[in-house]
């Protein structure tokens, strides 16, 4: 007797089948490295962050950044500069893609570039778009998709399309009496070419690599609130401050300086305060503010005495190479509080300044 499976015993088979032909592709093995660029530090790391995100939500298999760190370090790569260097850090993670992006700072919006690298072929496709500050995620979400395409990096074929048919041949058309001949057509005047429009040059605020500055200066100071006999009198000035700025957008600063002056007596000021100067003018490095010291003040010719000192000063400054500082303090006072009385001090200063770090 001839055997027939019961009808119940294909269901399992057949929904295996589906569950196999239903599942993704396996997902791509992607590196971040860190992103470079003339932006400040909060939308490189926006921009490095949203990558990550759009590449996590495509379920690829994305490296760590402590992972990229220690492989960098383990090839003696301190910069990745060229192509040659993103596919040897790719094979040192054994990754398929290297994701690397810059980022150009624009008039509240920036300028996002991401290039692939793809490690087995050394094949680099590069795709920019600009994106508003904050909506960065969506803006990868759409470059990645166009860049990690199923089939690699390269030209996709194009789709195949059957060639038109010819159209019929027209008729030979009837014979016409022969028209005047038409006035010769003026020639056209070509339409003046337009320029595209640049977009604005940005604000160059102070680069986060320098953020310590040593300045020195000299100045002339005119006293205003003293005796009818001193009212008037010159004081040259000198010093010398340690500054350290905390926000660079901005320009926000905290000092510490050192002061001497020399006139009817000498004295020396010890002063800490901060400041702030912010840049003005788009594409200048031109930055104009001002601050507030508090110290202490002593004269040491003459009658010896001490005084509190309130210095509040307006500045200007313009920076030569991300390094070098010229300023001027056009308009300054010195409040003096000690035991004989209040006195104010006018003071007009220049100095100079030198920034640097100590990494």
């Amino acid at each position: 007797m001839r055997r027939h499976p019961a009808p119940g015993g294909l269901a399992p088979a057949m929904a295996l089948a589906v569950l196999l032909a239903c599942q993704p592709a396996l997902a791509a093995r992607v590196a971040v490295v860190p992103f470079g660029g003339e932006a400040d530090p909060a939308l490189l790391r926006e921009a490095e962050e949203a990558t990550r995100g759009a590449l996590t939500d495509r379920r690829d298999a994305l490296a760590t950044a402590d992972e990229v760190s220690r492989a960098m370090r383990r090839e003696g790569l301190a910069a990745l500069t060229t192509t040659d260097q993103h596919l040897r850090l790719g094979r040192a993670l054994r990754v398929e893609y290297v994701v690397a992006g810059r980022v150009t700072p624009l008039a509240g919006q920036y300028n996002l570039s991401i290039t692939v690298y793809q490690v087995s072929d050394g094949r680099t496709e590069v795709l920019e778009e600009v994106v508003v500050i904050g909506g960065a995620q969506e803006a990868a979400t759409h470059m990645l998709e166009r860049l990690l395409r199923p089939g690699g990096l390269g030209e996709e074929p194009e789709p195949h399309v059957a060639p038109p048919e010819p159209p019929p041949e027209p008729a030979p058309p009837e014979p016409q009496p022969p028209q005047p001949a038409p006035p010769e057509p003026q020639e056209p005047q070509p339409p003046r070419p337009v320029r595209p429009q640049a977009p604005p040059a940005p604000l160059l605020s102070y680069t986060p690599d320098d953020p310590l500055a040593l300045r020195g200066g000299l100045g002339l100071g005119v006293v205003l609130g003293e005796t009818p006999a001193d009212r008037g009198a010159a004081i040259a000035l000198f010093g010398a401050s340690f500054s350290y700025t905390v926000l660079y957008k901005f320009g926000l600063e905290v000092r510490a300086g050192l002061g001497a002056g020399f006139g009817t007596a000498g004295s020396i000021s010890l002063l800490a305060g901060g400041g702030i100067a912010p840049p003005i003018l788009r594409g200048v490095p031109l930055y104009v503010g001002g601050g507030v010291d508090l110290g202490l003040f002593l004269n040491v010719s003459g009658a010896r005495a001490a005084a509190f000192q309130l210095r509040p000063a307006a500045r200007v400054v313009y920076i030569i190479g991300q390094k070098v500082e010229l300023g001027l303090e056009p308009l300054g006072f010195s409040f003096l509080f000690g035991e004989g009385g209040a006195r104010t001090i006018y003071e007009l200063r220049a100095f100079v300044g030198y920034r640097f770090n100590l990494r």
